[in-house]
Parts: C-alpha cells; structure tokens; sequence
C-alpha cells in the first residue's frame, strides 16, 4: 500500500524465536546489519524489556504492537506501544458477567507481568457484577505439561462450581484449555479469552466450532476493510494486534518521512508531538509513556 504512494520501505526480519537470548541477539544483528529508522518489535513484553537496553543505546525508535506500559518495566523515549490499556477490560467483563447472571468466577492467567496486568481488570470486574472468584489460578507459558496444568485447574474450577472461566495466555494454552474443558463436561461454561487467538487458531483449524461454542474473545475492534486485506494475503483471520502492527508500520512512515531530522531523536519527537494518522476516523496519538492514548475492548463470540 505504500509503495503504491510512492513510498519505497525496505524491511529486514530477524525471528526471535520467543526467546529473550535471541531477542536480544537479533535486534544486535538488526541494529548492526541494517542500520534501520525503525523497529517494529519484539513481539512479547518480555521480549521487549530483553531489547530495550540495546534499542536505548542505538537511539532507535521502536514499536511494540502488543504491549503497554502497565506490564513493560523498561522504559525511554525511544519505546512505544500500540495496545489498548488492559485495565480497560474491566468495564466490557463486567458488563458480560452481569447481562448472563455469572456470579462464581474462575480466573486463569498466564505467569507473566502481562498475564497479571489482564488478572487486575478480571478480578475488579467480578467485584463490581457482585460475583465471587472461585478459582485464581497462574500457570507458566510454553510449558511441556501445559495440557496437564490446564486439566488441574479445569478440576478445580469444575469442584468449585465455576460458572464462567476469564483466561489469557498463549496458543499452546488456549487449545488445552478448549480441549480439556470439552472433556469435563463444561461446555455450558463460558470462556472469555482476553484475546482473539482462538479465532486463529479455529482458522488454522487447531480447534473446531464445535469446541469454540460458547467461548468469547475481548477484542479491541479491527476494522472491517483490514480483516477483509488479512484474509485475502494469509488465509486465515488476523491474530492478537495484526491490525496494531499495521498501524505501526503505517505511523513509522510517515514520522520517518516527515520528521525534522531523520534519526531516532526526531522520530520520537514526531511521534509524541505531530502525527497525523488516522484510520477509520480514529486520531492515533501518544501519551508521555508512549502508549496509544484512548481505545476500547469488546467481547464478541468466536463462532457467530
């Protein structure tokens, strides 16, 4: 889309492999190799907190299109993060818990300071629909056993009478979860994701309609043009903040283009002072901790 304004970006990737070490090797190897005006990346917050260091030292602007301040430790003027502020999740599950008469929560979270960022909203959202948490629970990410954690949990939120299940975490977790809550007999029992993996992974064909039934994702509400240019590209439905990176990229342009001087200082000054992005009549602008300011979630039904 930018090249068909004229506008020549070269891109350079590094794969991570979700590995601090590697995080921090491959933007080294970026930083090093290809001189950039940006960094889209990395991906996850602690992955971000790895690089930061390096990035801060090169004077390199970089975006993180998933993570906000409330779970990055690290921080300069060179960071920017482009999701909506999790504690906004609170107001949408309360809503929800209240509309379907839940009142004995389970929450499970992954162990990590983003996972504990979305527990905050998941537990003040039961206390304002007056419903009680019965299970609040952590499980660590990329774990061999995660099917096993998943079941341990499942039982005791099955015991304890669990009404609904508030969950986030990564895809290995999200499909034992599916999985095994189909096995205990809990289909009746909801689960809001605090993400939309599970419609990947349902068009990746991971998991089945059948086994997303009742299951909810909060969302922050990618328009419908670019869900529409996703599908058409890769086959399958954008995953968690695809339409963020997007934006991103789309924001870097035109602060590398316009910016009064063409290094990281004055990219960053852009960014905070004279963007003028907009998408779908949304104004994308910075806050002094370089999170997007405003923005929403909504929960929709993975399988309309």
């Amino acid at each position: 889309e930018l090249a068909k304004e004229g506008v020549v970006v070269n891109v350079a990737y590094q794969d991570d492999a979700t590995d601090a070490k590697q995080t921090v090797s491959a933007t080294q190897q970026l930083i090093a190799t290809e001189h950039p005006d940006a960094i889209i990346g990395p991906t996850w917050s602690f992955l971000e907190e790895a690089a930061a260091p390096v990035i801060a030292s090169a004077k390199i602007v970089a975006y993180a299109p998933a993570n906000t301040s409330e779970f990055v430790s690290i921080q300069s003027k060179y960071q920017f993060q482009g999701a909506p502020r999790n504690a906004l999740k609170q107001y949408p599950i309360e809503a929800f818990l209240k509309e379907n008469n839940k009142k004995r929560v389970a929450i499970l979270v992954d162990k990590t300071p983003w996972g504990e960022s979305n527990a905050k909203p998941f537990r003040a959202a039961a206390l304002a629909a007056g419903a009680e948490v019965v299970v609040d629970e952590t499980f660590l990410p990329f774990d061999s056993n995660v099917g096993g954690t998943i079941a341990t949990i499942l039982a005791k939120a099955k015991a304890a009478k669990a009404d609904v299940i508030i969950w986030t975490g990564y895809d290995e977790d999200a499909t034992a979860l599916a999985q095994r809550r189909e096995s205990f007999g809990m289909h009746a029992v909801p689960i809001i994701a605090a993400s939309t993996v599970y419609s990947a992974l349902l068009s990746r064909g991971v998991l089945t309609e059948k086994q997303l039934d009742n299951v909810y994702s909060v969302d922050a509400p990618a328009s419908a043009d670019f869900i529409k240019k996703f599908e058409a590209k890769y086959g399958e439905k954008p995953n968690n903040f695809a339409d963020r990176a997007y934006d991103g990229t789309m924001m870097l342009a035109e602060a590398i283009q316009n910016a009064k001087t063409k290094d990281g200082d004055g990219i960053a000054d852009y960014l905070r002072n004279n963007l003028q992005y907009t998408r779908d009549g949304q104004e994308f602008k910075f806050n002094e901790n370089g999170d997007l300011i405003g923005g929403e979630w909504i929960i929709r039904p993975v399988i309309k």
